[in-house]
C-alpha cells in the first residue's frame, strides 16, 4: 500500500508554518503493485510543489486523495488552490531543468516524477487554470498477480466521471 498518510504527516507542520493546510482524503484503501517508496516520493514532490505554489499567496489548501477508477486503475490526486498555471507553463512542466521557482528549484522534480510513474505503467496528468488552482493526477495500474506488466492501456487510465486532465507532454 502506498503510504499517502505518511506524506501528509511529513509536510503538514512545515506547510502550516507557511499558511498552507494539507489534508488527506482516503476514499478507498487500495493497493497497487508498485515500488511504494518510489511512488511515495513522487507524491511528496507533487505535494511540496503544491505547498510552494500556495505559499506564494500566503495561504492555501492542498488535498491528497486516493481513489479507485474501475477495476484496473487507481488515482492519486494532489490538488491545491494556488495561483494555477498557464497552458504554456503546463506544456514545459516535465522538461528537465524547467522551473517556475527561479533559483529555488532545479527543474528536475517533475521530470523525475513522471519518469518513475511511467516506469510503473502509469501516467501523470495536470489540470490547471490560472487563478484557479492545480490538480496533478497520478494514474497507476492495479494489477493482479496474473496480469503481465506492460499490458496497461494509458488511454483508459483516467476516471470517466472526472474532467480529463491534460497529460503532460513527453520531452521531444
Amino acid at each position: 500500500m502506498i503510504m499517502l498518510t505518511g506524506v501528509c504527516l511529513m509536510v503538514k507542520e512545515s506547510a502550516a508554518g507557511r499558511g498552507v493546510e494539507v489534508s488527506m482524503r482516503d476514499e478507498v484503501n487500495l493497493s497497487a503493485r508498485v515500488d511504494a517508496s518510489g511512488i511515495q516520493r513522487c507524491v511528496l514532490n507533487l505535494v511540496a510543489n503544491a505547498v510552494d505554489a500556495c505559499a506564494e499567496k500566503g495561504k492555501g489548501k492542498v488535498e491528497i486523495a486516493y481513489r479507485k477508477t474501475g477495476d484496473k486503475f487507481a488515482e492519486i490526486c494532489v490538488s491545491d488552490d494556488g495561483p494555477g498555471m498557464s497552458q504554456e507553463v503546463q506544456a514545459k512542466l516535465c522538461q528537465p531543468f524547467f522551473s517556475t521557482k527561479g533559483s529555488k528549484g532545479t527543474g528536475l522534480g517533475l521530470s523525475v516524477t513522471r519518469k518513475i510513474i511511467e516506469e510503473h505503467g502509469g501516467r501523470l496528468a495536470v489540470k490547471s487554470v490560472p487563478g484557479g488552482g492545480t490538480t496533478f493526477t497520478v494514474c497507476l495500474p492495479r494489477l493482479s498477480k496474473y496480469t503481465p506488466v506492460g499490458r496497461v492501456a494509458a488511454s483508459t487510465c483516467l476516471s470517466p466521471a472526472l474532467p480529463a486532465p491534460v497529460p503532460i507532454a513527453a520531452n521531444v
